[in-house]
């Protein structure tokens, strides 16, 4: 019996860890998010696959306004 309680804790203490780390972890495509420096420059990175392409400075609209995922795609890497 108390080892049935005891699990039943346990499995409910690891499903409430395991979504609040979740949410920490995902950000949304359409969420506008600052980047700077070289936190921006493995954004780009991980975005594109390749340095930004953009002809104007990319690097102070992400780092005064914040770009979403989808903007940065479209403006850093239009070939994708």
């Amino acid at each position: 019996n108390f080892t049935v309680i005891m699990s039943r804790i346990v499995f409910v203490f690891v499903l409430v860890a395991a979504l609040f780390v979740s949410g920490f972890c995902e950000h949304k495509p359409v969420e506008l998010i600052r980047s700077c420096g070289r936190a921006l420059a493995h954004r780009i990175d991980r975005v594109c696959g390749l340095p930004c392409m953009a002809e104007f400075d990319f690097s102070t609209l992400a780092c005064t306004t914040g770009v979403s995922d989808s903007q940065l795609s479209e403006l850093c890497c239009p070939t994708q």
